[in-house]
């Protein structure tokens, strides 16, 4: 069975209550990145829909494999409400220290003269994030003054089999 993300398996996964949001809102300065940092578990993570969005007029984002140190938990919360409260199979920090940020995966960088929302659909833009791999997300703002920005990503642990 091959890991096909559709949306009717976005939404049997989340009535199931299979998929959770991570998500934070802070203010950023420039040249002042936010680092998010999480560790996939021994199952394969698929990661699914992305949103950036702030007002301002610039965001950089990077995704590193790479170690951190500290942080503090970001908002994680599944996305059927009644399953709330439970335990969540990976949590995701903010704050966090980056180990070297040497092995960049992916990435963007966006001036624009408005606000900034980009959105990756979890439908045709998932990642599988291998197990037991750590991860950075760097954030940044590359245009002085200080912005709110808010992160959000939706992901869920790959089924049985399902990268066969």
């Amino acid at each position: 069975m091959s890991a096909i993300v559709t949306r009717d398996t976005l939404l049997a996964s989340a009535v199931r209550g299979l998929i959770w949001r991570a998500e934070h809102t802070w203010t950023m300065d420039a040249g002042a990145p936010m680092y998010f940092g999480w560790v996939v578990p021994e199952i394969k993570m698929v990661s699914l829909g992305r949103e950036y969005i702030t007002p301002g007029k610039s965001l950089k984002v990077d995704l590193y494999e790479a170690s951190f140190t500290g942080g503090t938990n970001v908002t994680t919360l599944n996305r059927d409400l009644g399953v709330s409260g439970a335990l969540t199979p990976i949590q995701a920090k903010h704050s966090v220290t980056p180990g070297a940020l040497t092995n960049r995966i992916t990435g963007f960088n966006i001036e624009t003269l408005g606000a900034v929302r980009v959105g990756r659909l979890g439908n045709i833009e998932p990642y599988m994030h291998p197990p037991l791999v750590s991860y950075v997300l760097a954030i940044e703002n590359l245009i002085a003054g200080a912005e709110p920005y808010s992160f959000f990503f939706d992901f869920r642990l790959m089924f049985p089999g399902e990268d066969q």
